[in-house]
């Protein structure tokens, strides 16, 4: 324990007590900054004890701040060596002990001559390794207090928790020429060894790539047909009037053409990767993944809805009565369906007016005083009016049955030339009157 003017107060060893530390850097450093929770690291110098040592050092506040003292401690060279020997796993294996300012302190083996080198010098290994700024490096380089090749790891001891002001650098090291003896001894053998898997290697490779490019040649020609296929396959799947959809087993959307748009208002880029369940109306969309399910139990071709109205949904929440097509690809890499939709709200007005149309003909003619009769092109009757059965018998002999032609039954007239007349105006698709 040394006080504030750098007299040792007390020590493990009685010759110590009384001498004066006062012109120590280190002690003039420490009484300086006064900081009690910083830890000095001494570099090694001649002790007062005439040995070589490094001192750790802390200084000491009185009552009221000012600087008191300091304790100082000289490191345990015994404990230092017992780990520096731990690393010497063989006989080439060197390792030291350096302080953060260069000054090497211990070698394991013992090396008396290196002891207080300063390593410190540009361009060593000790500087590069402190410049780097690295808490390890490795190096492969000439030493340079010993002018040996040698393969060297630096380690900086520098705990945060001790508030060190300088660090400690820890170094194993190598013999390079020792380290790689035993490689230089098998790598002869070695060579030859690969030499020969090389030429193996070569001979097998100049064969496989010759097959090679005949498998590239071939598959290049499959691959252009391919891509032909799917070419002439998209312009197919564009060019068709119907909106198409192809989509997974799980029921999500895989390819769309482009009348998806125009039909429902969703563009293909919009469609590919939503479910199909998107494009089924509120009402029905909890049962579609049930119906999915059954189809793809069900191999080949069907429409949906068969004779039923079948609506999809329109991106704008809007439905439209579709005619749908369905039909399963297998592949290899899964199964998927094609669906094909078919606006039929044209086709089902068209239908509408059509029976309206009939309905109206047929009131008419329900209330005409006339008799009407229809033909086939073989002109047999088809349809004729149920009421008028007093006209009727006055025409015909017997009421006319449907599927018979009007000269099959008996008529009071004309005779046969006459009926042969009329009937070459009928095959011949002209109107008569008068008959």
């Amino acid at each position: 324990m040394v006080n504030a003017a750098g007299t040792i107060t007390a020590a493990n060893n009685a010759q110590l007590i009384g001498a004066d530390l006062a012109h120590r850097e280190w002690f003039q450093t420490a009484a300086r900054n006064n900081t009690p929770q910083t830890f000095y690291v001494i570099a090694p110098i001649k002790s007062l004890l005439n040995t070589y040592a490094m001192g750790l050092a802390r200084s000491i506040s009185g009552p009221n701040g000012e600087f008191a003292g300091a304790i100082y401690a000289s490191l345990n060279t015994d404990f230092a060596k017992t780990l520096l020997d731990s690393v010497l796993y063989t006989p080439d294996a060197r390792s030291f002990l350096i302080h953060g300012d260069g000054k090497l302190f211990m070698a394991a083996p013992e090396r008396p001559d290196l002891i207080g080198k300063d390593l410190a010098v540009p361009n060593s290994m000790f500087s590069r390794h402190r410049s780097s700024g690295q808490e390890a490096s490795v190096f492969e380089d000439i030493a340079y207090v010993t002018d040996e090749a040698r393969l060297a790891v630096f380690r900086t001891v520098q705990p945060a928790d001790l508030f060190m002001d300088k660090p400690l650098v820890v170094v194993a090291s190598r013999d390079l020429p020792t380290l790689f003896a035993e490689w230089r001894r098998t790598s002869g053998i070695e060579g030859v060894i690969f030499g020969a898997l090389l030429l193996v290697a070569v001979l097998s490779l100049f064969f496989y790539q010759r097959r090679q490019r005949v498998s590239d040649r071939l598959a290049d020609s499959q691959q252009q047909a391919l891509q032909t296929s799917e070419a002439r396959l998209h312009s197919f799947f564009d060019a068709t009037p119907d909106a198409l959809l192809i989509s997974d087993e799980q029921g999500v959307i895989t390819l769309a053409n482009q009348q998806v748009e125009s039909l429902l208002g969703y563009t293909a880029g919009e469609l590919v990767g939503q479910s199909i369940e998107i494009l089924v109306p509120d009402r029905s969309r909890a049962h579609h993944p049930g119906l999915r399910t059954l189809f793809a139990a069900s191999p080949g071709y069907r429409r949906m809805g068969q004779g039923l109205s079948v609506s999809a949904r329109r991106k704008d929440g809007s439905e439209v009565e579709v005619e749908i097509s369905l039909g399963r690809i297998e592949t290899g890499q899964g199964l998927f369906f094609a669906c094909g939709l078919r606006d039929i709200t044209e086709r089902k007005r068209a239908d509408k007016e059509l029976r309206d149309s009939e309905m109206r003909f047929r009131a008419l003619a329900d209330m005409s005083s006339d008799f009407y009769w229809e033909t086939d092109v073989e002109h047999r009757i088809t349809q004729r009016t149920e009421s008028k059965r007093e006209l009727v018998e006055g025409v015909f002999q017997e009421a006319p049955s449907v599927g018979k032609r009007r000269w099959e039954i008996p008529y009071l007239s004309p005779d046969e030339t006459g009926w042969r007349q009329h009937q070459a105006l009928l095959d011949a698709h002209l109107p008569f009157r008068g008959f």
